[in-house]
């Protein structure tokens, strides 16, 4: 039950909320003698559809937050949920058509193609609508008459209106998590909502609820997207968008996502990890944020890949932050024996993958060709354990996620790198001490995330640049001999 097909749609509608239609219904109530405060209806908005030939004009077309654009036209009906929307007329893969609603006069970003579809007239968005809602309620019900859009909860929904009815769309958006054993909030998505072309959007709050802003008389169509404006998750061929279209009603949208819906069960995961790394107060080291020559913000990339992965932790960071078939991070969420991961390994992956990212920007040029694999995973390593340690608090015992990672030696051959170096910096446990030389003698402890980050990072590369740079910024009480019994391991180990 992946749910990660193409959006089929059905017919198209006659929308109420287009200008020619909302002015016939305007006209009809001036012959029963309703009055209003005009004598003129005016459009309040254009319906356009704007092309994203790349992913950069995709995200100049979306950095107005205030527009909420859709990946699908919005006078359709939905006939097939799916996760993308793949517009026949488009040769190319990669392009996009976006579509939203503008305001009248808003100015399009320079260079970007668009096309007028029509203009639209929304009853609350006109000038002194708080003054007249009566009168202007009148008029959006008596659009939808006239194009034949009256169904029975249109109807009842506006029998109330005379009580200050109508409705406002909301959400409640969960995961299953199964190492809580139970279903958490989805925290920070951006929720869509729609009945033609009159949109509301709002974001999920710490307990995955949100309600939008606006009242509605009519059904809606509910639906997001999986992004935010650091990263966006991508298909799985390409790096196409990706969302979750949900139902189309009145009242609210209740969503849990289990196991079973492989794909939005494990975007959903990659997702509460981004937020945490791009919002949470416990990342403190350098949030992996790429920019454009420009200094516009260029979404993280990241793809969830429906395939088993040929070792046990099935994850790939394109090279430590390069990309991989056009995304920055590629996760296959299943084992060597195809066995779908449990939420805390796939949010850790994802976490431990960004930390690569974040290590990349902080060091800069010189990052793939200098530093070696043993230093960089090994952080990577470090800063995964520490976020999905405190992500889950006292679940995984005194060591924290993985064990911390201490039953590394210097007897194992795969792997070899991913080493719990800058962990030991941090932890109070020595896994080694003087009764086993396959392991660190690990005296240090206090280090934070961000003083490694700070202090140690940047001038190391190697093992041997490592060694030297915990000696000139030893912190916490550390001493030489510290340094030198908790390198001795690495520094003797040829494989590294």
């Amino acid at each position: 039950m992946n749910y990660d097909g193409a959006i089929g749609l059905g017919e198209q509608l006659n929308d109420p909320y287009r200008y020619e239609n909302m002015q016939a219904a305007f006209q009809s109530l001036l012959i029963e003698d309703v009055e209003f405060p005009m004598s003129n209806l005016s459009p309040t908005g254009t319906y356009v559809r704007a092309l994203a030939h790349d992913k950069d004009e995709m995200w100049t077309i979306e950095e107005d937050t205030t527009i909420a654009w859709f990946l699908y036209p919005l006078d359709y009906e939905i006939e097939t949920p799916g996760s993308y929307y793949v517009d026949p007329t488009l040769p190319d893969t990669t392009c996009e058509w976006l579509y939203g609603v503008i305001p009248i006069g808003y100015a399009m970003p320079s260079g970007i193609v668009y096309e007028v579809l029509y203009q639209v007239c929304i009853p609350d968005e006109i000038d002194g609508y708080k003054d007249n809602e009566e009168v202007y309620d009148l008029l959006e019900e008596r659009s939808m008459e006239l194009t034949g859009n009256i169904d029975s909860v249109t109807q009842n929904v506006t029998q109330e209106k005379c009580l200050g009815g109508g409705w406002r769309p909301s959400a409640t958006l969960q995961v299953w998590d199964s190492k809580n054993n139970t279903y958490v909030p989805l925290q920070g998505i951006r929720v869509d909502a729609h009945t033609w072309c009159k949109t509301a959007t709002k974001i999920t709050d710490a307990s995955g609820f949100c309600e939008m802003d606006r009242k509605f008389y009519s059904s809606v169509q509910y639906s997001f997207k999986w992004e935010r404006v650091y990263w966006q998750i991508v298909k799985q061929e390409n790096t196409r968008s990706t969302m979750l279209t949900g139902p189309k009603q009145t009242g609210r949208w209740i969503l849990n996502i289990y196991k079973n819906r492989e794909t939005d069960y494990v975007r959903a995961t990659i997702h509460r990890a981004a937020l945490q790394v791009y919002y949470s107060a416990l990342w403190t080291i350098e949030r992996p944020i790429k920019r454009n020559l420009l200094g516009g913000i260029k979404k993280m990339l990241i793809r969830y890949k429906l395939a088993s992965s040929s070792n046990s932790l099935g994850i790939s960071a394109a090279n430590m932050g390069s990309a991989i078939n056009g995304a920055d991070i590629e996760i296959a969420g299943r084992n060597n024996t195809n066995v779908l991961f449990e939420t805390q390994h796939i949010f850790a992956a994802a976490i431990h993958e960004l930390a690569h990212w974040s290590h990349r920007l902080f060091y800069g040029n010189g990052f793939h060709t200098e530093v070696s694999p043993y230093v960089s995973e090994s952080w990577a390593i470090c800063v995964e354990w520490y976020m999905t340690t405190h992500h889950y608090p006292n679940l995984f015992g005194t060591l924290g996620y993985m064990n911390g990672y201490q039953n590394w030696t210097t007897t194992q051959t795969d792997n070899i790198e991913y080493t719990p170096v800058f962990v030991d910096l941090m932890d109070s446990y020595n896994q080694g001490g003087y009764y086993n030389n396959n392991q660190s003698n690990d005296n240090i402890s206090g280090y934070t995330l961000k003083e490694i980050q700070d202090n140690l990072l940047e001038e190391s590369y190697t093992k041997q640049t490592l060694l030297g740079s915990m000696k000139s910024h030893k912190l916490h009480g550390a001493t030489d001999t510290d340094v030198d019994n908790l390198m001795n391991v690495y520094i003797n180990n040829s494989l590294l």
